[in-house]
């Protein structure tokens, strides 16, 4: 008899968590399922981006005093990096600063790897604002050279995230200002688009404004198909028609 109490109350629990998984996958699938919150807040990201953790401070403060800046002092008010999953092995970190009150300033180191030499790109803002620093031979050959270390041929598709990655290293970040989720799925074509022409792919991104560079929101960018890797090849403002 106690043997079959026993069996009895394993038999009770074991239908318990049978009805109580039951239960969590129900409720799993009615949360997987609820509508979005058309007011969330949302914020455009480079993918990969995110805040800069311990060791991507460290190479940023080194790559600085390694001689990259010269005499000036290194600059840290701001910190980003960016993970490709194209090259696991790169390294890029982005500080922004005040240099004074006139001067802001965007210096984005890029590393392929351990035992490569390390880039700079850097973007001056304010009343010394350089033009053309979108299409400097010296910033597109350090981009150029993470596309041809990691022999990445995009789709169509994946392409855009390869001409934001650019802006955003020259200095142009996503749009930051506050979006609901509505707002942002009533503009329509509000990222930008791309279009291929044999080895040619087009890349025109939106909502790159910033104080760095030229003040265009729209930018094109020109990516030829080099057989074994992507080449950045031209880059260019949209200027809206008025």
């Amino acid at each position: 008899m106690k043997n079959e109490s026993k069996e009895n109350k394993q038999a009770q629990c074991g239908w318990w968590l049978v009805l109580l998984a039951a239960g969590l996958t129900n409720t799993a699938l009615a949360l997987s399922q609820a509508p979005l919150d058309p007011n969330q807040i949302v914020r455009q990201k480079i993918t990969g981006e995110r805040d800069c953790a311990k060791e991507d401070l460290q190479f940023a403060l080194l790559a600085q005093t390694s001689g990259h800046l010269k005499s000036e002092p290194p600059l840290m008010q701001n910190c980003r990096a960016v993970a490709l999953s194209w090259l696991p092995s790169a390294k890029i970190v982005q500080v922004r600063g005040v240099r004074n009150r006139d001067v802001f300033m965007s210096l984005t180191f890029v590393q392929i790897n351990e035992k490569s030499p390390v880039r700079l790109i850097r973007a001056l803002g304010g009343l010394v604002a350089p033009r053309d620093l979108e299409n400097d031979e010296a910033n597109k050959a350090a981009f150029n050279e993470l596309l041809r270390a990691s022999s990445y041929l995009p789709d169509e598709d994946k392409m855009f995230d390869i001409g934001a990655l650019y802006l955003f290293m020259v200095g142009h970040p996503p749009d930051e200002s506050p979006k609901t989720l509505r707002e942002t799925m009533m503009v329509n074509d509000m990222m930008g688009s791309t279009s291929r022409k044999r080895r040619w792919t087009t890349v025109t991104v939106h909502q790159r404004t910033s104080m760095f560079g030229n003040p265009s929101s729209e930018w094109m960018l020109k990516f030829h198909n080099e057989g074994v890797h992507l080449k950045l090849v031209s880059v260019a403002p949209e200027f809206p028609p008025e």
